[in-house]
């Protein structure tokens, strides 16, 4: 039987050994041992799983799991077939192959999805201009985020300083006109 070694966890591919028989329970087996190995790809922490190494050891096990999931979809296809050819297509039997069937269909293109999204992640860490793109967003984004702070502190600022001026300058302004009107009544006045 063909192994992938990683740490203590083993994951053994059923039916990648030529003599063995294919079972639907194989492909089962296969596939829950290599879900065990994706957590434990994913327990290192969300640093390790978002690093290179991490990204490549979980493109390596969604990989394998595709391949696994090909070779069962394959296999559930044919059983489906034969129980149609034999048994008609409105048997439970050959209705439970086709659900099944489905079932293992849309597995495979989740796992294709997820593969498409850990190589972009691989991609955009490999690509030195990707990665300078993500490091310039994030410091557009943080200016902004200061300037923001910036102009709310300017208006902050301005209602607690500039309003108080501006409402002594009209006090002043006031008081020099009051002033200005008291006397000018005097000057026109003759004192003789």
């Amino acid at each position: 039987m063909a192994s992938k070694d990683v740490g203590t966890l083993r994951t053994r591919l059923s039916w990648e050994d030529e003599g063995s028989s294919k079972s639907l329970e194989g492909f089962k087996r296969d596939l829950k041992g290599l879900r065990s190995e994706m957590n434990a790809a994913k327990s290192g922490g969300k640093d390790y799983a978002n690093s290179l190494k991490g990204l490549r050891e979980q493109s390596d096990i969604l990989s394998r799991t595709l391949k696994t999931q090909q070779e069962r979809v394959k296999e559930l296809k044919k059983r489906y077939e034969e129980s149609k050819r034999v048994k008609s297509a409105d048997a439970k039997q050959t209705k439970n192959l086709a659900a099944e069937y489905n079932d293992a269909v849309a597995a495979m293109n989740r796992t294709e999805q997820q593969l498409g999204r850990v190589t972009d992640k691989i991609n955009e860490q490999i690509n030195p201009w990707k990665r300078l793109e993500t490091v310039m967003g994030e410091a557009g984004n943080k200016m902004q985020d200061y300037g923001r702070s910036m102009t709310d502190f300017g208006k902050s600022y301005s209602m607690k300083v500039t309003a108080p001026i501006v409402a002594g300058g009209v006090a002043v302004f006031k008081a020099a006109s009051d002033y200005e009107s008291a006397f000018a009544g005097i000057n026109s006045c003759p004192l003789y």
